[in-house]
């Protein structure tokens, strides 16, 4: 239980770590689109890939509001409850959330598979794709490797291994295309899955750690 509550806040302060990223690079995208708008230069992709992100940032945030309990709840009868019957309570309330949102991961991916939209401000080859995407997880890893000051390399080095053979592949099994084109709407609407998984993670930890108080 000690591993996975270390694991799980790790997912957390990466999760974090990068709707912060992407908060501050839509408050700059907004701001300098405006700005270039007002003096007869404006820049499309800045809104669209505001937009982008923006759906990332919903649904990590959403995930990191329900770790830490603050999402919107009414409390006034729970509390006049015994102890008993507000465990009883949660845990209801926790299978009726993860059955909700693997409904909604279903169909959010179903949709981001589906999808024919294209961002046509925003031009890139699947290939940048993976590389980027490889290089901000990469990024992600040292940072949080020198944040824990160089502990525990063994689980830093077997993650690094993974993505590394995760991307290779992608690269040797995936027909990646290095020809530019407009993004497709799937990358934003992936963030509905995928965020729904997350959040799914923390509250099937959240169950652990209640049923582990009760039973320990």
């Amino acid at each position: 239980m000690l591993y996975l509550k270390s694991f799980n806040g790790k997912v957390l302060k990466w999760e974090e770590n990068i709707a912060g990223i992407c908060l501050f690079l839509i408050s700059f995208l907004v701001f300098f689109a405006a700005l270039l708008r007002a003096v007869g230069h404006p820049q499309a992709w800045m809104s669209d890939l505001s937009q982008l992100l923006f759906g990332w940032v919903i649904f990590l945030g959403s995930d990191l509001a329900l770790s830490q309990k603050r999402h919107i709840g009414v409390e006034f009868f729970e509390e006049k409850l015994p102890m008993v019957w507000r465990n009883r309570i949660a845990d209801i309330w926790s299978i009726s959330i993860i059955g909700f949102l693997g409904f909604v991961a279903y169909y959010g991916w179903f949709l981001a598979t589906k999808s024919r939209r294209e961002f046509d401000s925003l031009e890139i080859s699947e290939f940048n794709v993976v590389i980027f995407l490889s290089i901000s997880f990469l990024c992600l890893i040292a940072f949080d490797f020198y944040q824990s000051n160089k502990k525990h390399i063994q689980g830093y080095l077997m993650s690094l291994v993974v993505l590394l053979v995760f991307v290779g592949y992608i690269l040797m099994n995936w027909d990646v295309s290095k020809q530019a084109e407009p993004l497709s709407y799937a990358f934003l609407i992936a963030s509905v899955p995928i965020g729904c998984v997350l959040m799914i993670r923390t509250e099937l930890v959240s169950v652990l750690e209640r049923w582990s108080r009760k039973n320990g």
